[in-house]
């Protein structure tokens, strides 16, 4: 197969020591920005007493802290706490309704909870059984807290206890993210050390990260682009900006802070960063100290991308950086006038260090011819352990080889890898994975759902879901905005179709499955603009 290969990767180095290093060196410097800041050495206090506590109930290395909270200061206390007593940590998405929570909680078997008080209560049904300890965040000073069947704290009235800094290995893990699952149960990806420190010390020299910098977290906890804002900030002795999760869609609020903390620095999905380009909020007025944008997650349509670059400015470093959780960042590329003069999406790129990408026919297996399109596998250090409770063999065995087959298909050009598309039916909105299938999951719990399939269409202004339902009794078929309001109740907003169509039956191929390209014909006939073509996904 065709083999692309970098250069070897740095010593380990574990994330856990930038946090250290810069609050017993520099403690007044500045770490977090926004309406709570925070020094390094203020955080890092915060941090310690969070680890004692959790040694003290006995954690350490092995153990689990689930974080379903608002994004802010008390979640990042919460992530770095967990590091620093040995435990790994799973961010929730707070946004998600309290059914899908559950779920994943309850198949991430944590020993430990941080959770708000307001999230708590939509809980459905008991705390799982591996809970040993629920520490609860963002309280109001009066506020009652729910009795529990195990012991509880608050996280912002912990007293000082002694810690013993875990010393991490490069094998441990340190962050299990949870992805959209075909069964309708999202997966755990878990994320080494080993895996973290070779993007952030990548990522650190290739943007020069210094303490002078300040990073723009756009992205929630759950979503692997947030790796980067606070764990390379603290490995440079940066600032973060958390942007709050109720502003991450709010332009007005996003620019404002841009400027109020003179942000250098935004790591962020296409889809955000074209709304702050069409709402005129990337110009030197509005982010005067911006220097550099990284971007991931998602195709960049190209005419956004050509209207972001020029809003910015010709000499500002654009990146594009690709690779799904199970790798975080393992390619990269730096936009370039040839990419912003071209009539397709920019490449991905090459491999980072210590990565080594192959393209494989996705049926045979073999080698692809140079310029062909095949499947990428990517091999070397940013790949993860694999999945948490999935003991699938031949993805054990890839992965513990460093091993992982994308699903998606690319070619190799001169000026990198090229992205063409998915093979499977995880697809990219607003810089979330979605599994196609779990929201299939969703509609066909619904009473009126006899089946359901759903595609996405790729139109000028990005992805769209398309949901075709068909009823469990023909002559009295539910209302969309009925399957809407059910689906809410299951699904982050993220996941919601934006298009939907009852039909009396599914088509079918002469095998009898569903034939899924006949239904992405039909969507893209029915919702997208002529000429159409040029919008699809191109076919292998």
């Amino acid at each position: 197969m065709t083999d692309i290969s970098r250069q070897q990767a740095a010593p380990f180095t574990p994330v856990t020591q930038g946090l250290r290093v810069h609050a017993a060196r520099t403690p007044e410097a500045p770490c977090l920005k926004g309406e709570t800041p925070l020094s390094y050495g203020a955080l890092y206090t915060q941090v310690a007493r969070l680890a004692g506590h959790l040694q003290i109930a006995g954690l350490s290395e092995g153990h689990r802290l689930a974080i379903w909270t608002q994004k802010g200061p008390q979640a990042i206390t919460a992530i770095w706490g967990a590091l620093e007593a040995g435990l790994a940590y799973i961010p929730l998405d707070p946004s998600q309704p309290g059914e899908r929570a559950a779920r994943i909680l309850a198949e991430a078997h944590p020993e430990v909870l941080v959770v708000s008080p307001d999230l708590l209560a939509h809980l459905p049904g008991p705390l799982p059984d591996s809970l040993q300890l629920v520490i609860f965040s963002d309280c109001a000073d009066t506020a009652e807290l729910p009795a529990l069947p195990v012991p509880s704290l608050r996280l912002d009235r912990l007293a000082p206890v002694p810690h013993h800094p875990a010393q991490p290995q490069p094998d441990w893990i340190a962050a299990i993210l949870f992805t959209s699952g075909s069964t309708g149960v999202p997966k755990g990806v878990q994320m080494s050390y080993r895996n973290l420190d070779a993007f952030i010390g990548w990522a650190v020299k290739e943007f020069s990260l210094g303490p002078a910098d300040v990073i723009g977290n756009h992205a929630s906890f759950h979503f692997d682009l947030s790796t980067f804002d606070l764990f390379a900030a603290a490995r440079a002795g940066a600032s973060v900006w958390p942007i709050p999760t109720t502003e991450q869609s709010n332009i007005i609020a996003i620019s404002e802070g841009l400027k109020r903390y003179r942000v250098t620095t935004v790591y962020a999905v296409p889809s955000i960063l074209t709304m702050l380009t069409r709402a005129k909020r990337l110009a030197p007025a509005h982010a005067p100290a911006l220097r550099q944008i990284a971007f991931a997650g998602e195709v960049f349509p190209i005419g956004d991308l050509r209207a972001m670059a020029a809003q910015v400015g010709a000499d500002m470093p654009l990146y594009n950086l690709y690779g799904p959780t199970e790798t975080n960042a393992c390619t990269f590329h730096r936009i370039t006038p040839a990419d912003l003069a071209a009539d397709h999406p920019a490449p991905i790129g090459r491999p980072l260090p210590g990565q080594r990408a192959f393209i494989r026919d996705p049926e045979t297996g073999h080698a692809v011819a140079p310029g062909e399109k095949g499947e990428l596998v990517i091999e070397g250090t940013m790949v993860t352990p694999g999945y948490l409770n999935h003991p699938d063999p031949a993805i054990q065995r890839d992965h513990a080889a460093g091993r992982h087959a994308t699903g998606d298909i690319v070619s190799e050009q001169p000026e990198g890898l090229v992205y063409h598309g998915r093979i499977d039916r995880i697809v990219k909105i607003n810089g979330n994975r979605v599994e196609l299938g779990e929201i299939e999951a969703a509609l066909a719990r619904h009473p009126a759902v006899a089946q359901a399939a759903v595609v996405q269409i790729l139109g000028p202004r990005g992805a769209a879901l398309v949901a075709f339902v068909t009823p469990v009794h023909a002559a009295h078929p539910p209302a969309q905005m009925e399957i809407l309001e059910h689906l809410r109740d299951l699904l982050p907003r993220f996941m919601l179709p934006r298009h939907m169509k009852i039909m009396s039956d599914l088509p079918r191929t002469p095998n009898g499955k569903t034939d899924m390209r006949h239904l992405q014909r039909i969507a893209e006939d029915a919702f997208l603009p002529g000429p159409r073509h040029s919008h699809r996904v191109e076919p292998v």
